[in-house]
C-alpha cells in the first residue's frame, strides 16, 4: 500500500497544475537572432527545469483574427510553460531565471510571464504533444457579474468552442494571486486557449457567423483580446 501511495505521489508531481505565459519580443533589428536563441538556448533552459514538464512556443499570426477590433498585446512571441509545482509561489524560480535569461540576451527585450492554473477540463480533441497554432482569448469579467461569466465561458463559451473551424478544443485558465509579470502587468482574469487546425482567415469566416442564441453582456470588451500564435517548436 506504502509502493502504490508513492507511486500515485510520484504521477502527481507529473501533472500540469499551472501554466506560465512568457510574452516576450525581439530588440531592435534582432528578429532572426532572437528566434534563433528562443527556439534553441531558451528552449533548451526551459525543458531542463524539473518543474516544466512541457514547453511549446509560438510567434503570433500576421492575421489579425479580431480584424482590427481589439488592439493586440504589444508581444509578438509566446512560450507556453505546462508546470508542476506545489503551489504558485514556488514557481518564482521558474520566472526569474526566464527573466535573467532574457536581460542578459542580446537579442531579447524584457520579457512578460503570467501564471494561470486550469479552471475547466479540456474539451474537445487532445491533440497531446502535436504542435498546432493556438487561439489565446485574452478576457475580464465585467465588474460585479464576475460568477455569471465563469460559468458561461465554463459551460458555453469552452465547450462550444469547436462550432467555430478551425478550433478543435478549448480550456479555460485563470490568473494567480501569485505574479512577477515583468515587462507587462497581467490584466487579464482568464485566459482561453483554443487548438486551431486550420489557417486563421477560416476563423475569421467562422466568427461572421455565430451559433444562434442570447448575447452574453458579462464579457467586458473594453478589456479583452485575442491572438493566434503559429508553432515554432
Amino acid at each position: 500500500m506504502i509502493e502504490m501511495q508513492q507511486h500515485v505521489l510520484d504521477l502527481v508531481k507529473r501533472q500540469r497544475n499551472f501554466i506560465l505565459l512568457v510574452l516576450s519580443n525581439p530588440a531592435e533589428g534582432q528578429g532572426e537572432a532572437y528566434k534563433a536563441w528562443f527556439t534553441g538556448p531558451f528552449r533548451a533552459l526551459l525543458v531542463a527545469r524539473e518543474e516544466v514538464l512541457r514547453a511549446r512556443l509560438y510567434q503570433a499570426d500576421s492575421v489579425d483574427i479580431t480584424i482590427g477590433r481589439f488592439p493586440a498585446l504589444p508581444m509578438k512571441h509566446l512560450a507556453l510553460l505546462d508546470v508542476s509545482v506545489d503551489h504558485a509561489d514556488l514557481a518564482e524560480s521558474l520566472i526569474d531565471a526566464i527573466q535573467g535569461a532574457h536581460s542578459k540576451e542580446a537579442s531579447a527585450k524584457e520579457a512578460a510571464t503570467w501564471l494561470y492554473y486550469p479552471a475547466s477540463e479540456k474539451y474537445g480533441l487532445d491533440r497531446g504533444d502535436a504542435l498546432t497554432t493556438m487561439a489565446v482569448h485574452y478576457t475580464n469579467p465585467v465588474v460585479g457579474r464576475e460568477t455569471e461569466f465563469y460559468e458561461w465561458f465554463v459551460t458555453r463559451m469552452v465547450p462550444h468552442a469547436p462550432i467555430f473551424a478551425p478550433l478543435v478544443s478549448g480550456q479555460r485558465f485563470e490568473r494567480t494571486m501569485f505574479q512577477k509579470p515583468g515587462a507587462l502587468a497581467a490584466d487579464y482574469q482568464t485566459v482561453g486557449l483554443y487548438e486551431q487546425l486550420g489557417p486563421s482567415e477560416q476563423l475569421i469566416e467562422s466568427f461572421q457567423k455565430p451559433p444562434t442564441g442570447p448575447n452574453f453582456d458579462a464579457l467586458d470588451v473594453e478589456r479583452f483580446t485575442e491572438t493566434s500564435y503559429l508553432p515554432l517548436a
